[in-house]
């Protein structure tokens, strides 16, 4: 991360922490809606074995290069900054205005369904889970068609299963 980007990802942090003080609504969302999303796991996923061989070596630049500190940093502070900061106010409205509140969050995961729906290329029946591809997981029941599972669902609750 450049220096130049720490400012918006600490504002981007503060609005997570702001989002996360609220019940029921994720700071996660707002880390998608405004795009860091993807950094924010791929940083959490390098925390590995290659980061530990490097701390094992006492290589704290590399782990810290490996991981993408300088993001993980700026975003962890605007997170604890708006939650130490925010949590009073917030808890205030949630009290106070719990419409307008929920409405101005409600309005942030419709914007995060639309940004999802931008990124589906092309539409199809299988996306919403129209296919007669079979379903094989690790239940009892064999690899079946979608239709065969529902039969097997509704067949097993009317018999106690």
């Amino acid at each position: 991360m450049n220096r130049r980007s720490a400012p918006g990802v600490f504002l981007r942090g503060m609005m997570m922490g702001a989002a996360d003080i609220v019940p029921g609504v994720s700071g996660g969302t707002i880390a998608f809606i405004t795009g860091i999303y993807d950094t924010l796991l791929g940083s959490i996923r390098a925390v590995d074995a290659v980061f530990v061989g490097k701390l094992a070596r006492l290589d704290i630049g590399g782990a810290w290069r490996h991981v993408n500190g300088g993001f993980l940093l700026a975003l962890l502070l605007g997170i604890a900054t708006s939650i130490f900061s925010l949590a009073r106010v917030i808890s205030w409205v949630l009290e106070h205005y719990p419409v307008p509140l929920w409405a101005f969050f409600f309005g942030l995961i419709l914007a995060s369904a639309g940004v999802l729906l931008r990124q589906v290329q092309r539409w199809s029946a299988p996306r919403f889970g129209a296919s007669n591809r079979p379903i094989c997981s690790n239940s009892p029941h064999p690899c079946t068609t979608p239709a065969k599972s529902a039969s097997l669902t509704v067949s097993s609750r009317r018999h106690g299963g």
